[in-house]
C-alpha cells in the first residue's frame, strides 16, 4: 500500500472521528445507566427505584416524540395521550387473544397509531395555535369516551394485562429487562431526534415557525413535512404506550384523557422545548418530585406548583438551558 493511498484512507477517518465523539459519549452514558441504576437499587434494597427509572425512560420517549411537534414545528398537541393509550391497549387486547409476542404488540401499536395519525393529522394541521390545541384535544377526548363506552375492553375500569410482552427470550414482566429495553429505545429515539434536528428538514421546520413561505423557499413542502412529523411523533408515542402497559400491568382510558397529555406537555416545557435532551431532564424532575415529595409533606403540591411557575417564567430554555448556563464560558453549546 502506498503512502498516498494510506493517507487517503486515514483522512476521512480522522474527519469522521469528531462526529463520532458525541455518539460514543452518550453510548457510554447509556451503558452506565443500564449497569449503575440496577446496581444502586440492589445495593440500597430499593427495587421501586427501578420502576421509577423505567417510568422516567418511558415518559421521556413520549415527551421527546411530542417535542418533535412542539419544539420543531411549533405545534402544541393536547392529544398525544391518545396515542399513548393506543399503544397500551394494543398490548392488552392482543394479550386477551393469547398473543404474547412483543414484536406483534409493538407492530400493532405502530400500525394503529400510524393510521389514526394519518387520518387526524391532515385535519388538525389545517389549523395552528389554539385551534390546533383544541382539535387534538377533541380527538383525544373522543377516544377517551369511546374506550369508556366499550365494556368489552373494561370500560372506565380499564383492563389488567393477561400477561406481558415477550421479546424473544426477554419477558417485559421482568422489571430489570423492561428498564433496559426502555433505556435502549430512549437512546435510539434520542439519536434519531438529534439527527432529524440537524437535517435540512429540521432546520426548515424550525424556520417555518416564523415564516412558512420563507422556509418553503428552500424547496421543501412544509405542510407535507409536518404531516410526516405528526405521524412519526404519534407512532413513537404509541411505542412508549406499549412499554407503559407492561410497566403498570394495566391499561385505562385515563391514559388518553387531557391530564396525561398535559403532563407530557409539562415535561417538554420544563425540560426545554426544542432541545433533544430537555424532555429527559423534565421527566426526571417531574416524576422524581411526584415520587418523593408526598413523603415530605401533605402540602407538597403548593411549593411544587410555585416551583413550576418559577421555572417556566425564569428559565427561557427550561431546566436543561439553566443547567447548561452554569457551565464554563465557551461550553454553552445547547444540546
Amino acid at each position: 500500500m502506498t503512502t498516498s493511498t494510506a493517507s487517503g484512507m486515514v483522512s476521512p477517518m480522522l474527519a469522521t472521528a469528531p462526529r463520532l465523539q458525541p455518539l460514543l459519549r452518550w453510548g457510554a452514558v447509556i451503558l452506565s445507566t443500564c449497569v449503575l441504576v440496577p446496581t444502586v437499587c440492589f445495593w440500597f434494597d430499593a427495587p421501586h427505584l427501578v420502576t421509577l427509572a423505567t417510568r422516567i425512560a418511558i415518559l421521556s420517549i413520549a415527551a421527546i416524540s411530542l417535542n418533535l411537534l412542539i419544539g420543531t414545528c411549533g405545534l402544541v398537541s393536547f392529544g398525544h395521550g391518545m396515542y399513548l393509550a393506543i399503544g397500551a391497549y394494543s398490548v392488552s387486547i392482543l394479550q386477551t387473544t393469547g398473543v404474547d409476542n412483543g414484536f406483534a404488540h409493538f407492530s400493532a401499536a405502530t400500525v394503529v397509531a400510524g393510521i389514526a395519525a394519518a387520518l387526524i393529522g391532515p385535519l388538525a394541521l389545517r389549523t395552528s395555535g389554539i385551534a390546533f390545541i383544541m382539535v387534538t384535544l377533541a380527538f383525544a377526548q373522543m377516544f377517551f369516551y369511546l374506550m369508556i363506552s366499550l365494556r368489552v375492553f373494561g370500560g372506565d375500569d380499564g383492563m389488567s394485562l393477561a400477561g406481558h410482552s415477550l421479546l424473544g427470550p426477554l419477558d417485559l414482566g421482568n422489571r430489570l429487562g423492561l428498564f433496559e429495553v426502555s433505556v435502549l429505545l430512549l437512546a435510539a429515539i434520542t439519536a434519531l431526534s438529534q439527527l432529524f434536528n440537524r437535517s435540512t428538514a429540521g432546520y426548515a421546520l424550525r424556520a417555518a415557525r416564523q415564516n412558512v413561505r420563507r422556509a418553503e423557499s428552500l424547496g421543501l413542502d412544509i405542510h407535507r413535512l409536518r404531516r410526516i412529523v405528526y405521524v412519526v411523533s404519534a407512532v413513537l408515542t404509541a411505542d412508549a404506550g406499549s412499554l407503559f402497559a407492561n410497566l403498570n400491568s394495566y391499561v385505562s382510558p385515563s391514559y388518553s384523557a387531557w391530564p396525561m397529555s398535559g403532563d407530557l406537555i409539562l415535561i417538554v416545557v420544563l425540560g426545554g422545548m426544542g432541545s433533544v435532551f430537555g424532555p429527559i431532564v423534565g421527566a426526571i424532575f417531574l416524576l422524581s418530585v411526584e415520587s418523593f415529595a408526598p413523603g415530605l409533606s401533605e402540602h407538597w403540591m403548593l411549593p411544587y406548583g410555585i416551583a413550576i411557575v418559577w421555572i417556566v417564567m425564569t428559565a427561557r430554555h427550561g431546566l436543561l438551558g439553566a443547567l447548561l448556563a452554569l457551565r464554563p464560558a465557551g461550553k454553552e453549546r445547547r444540546q
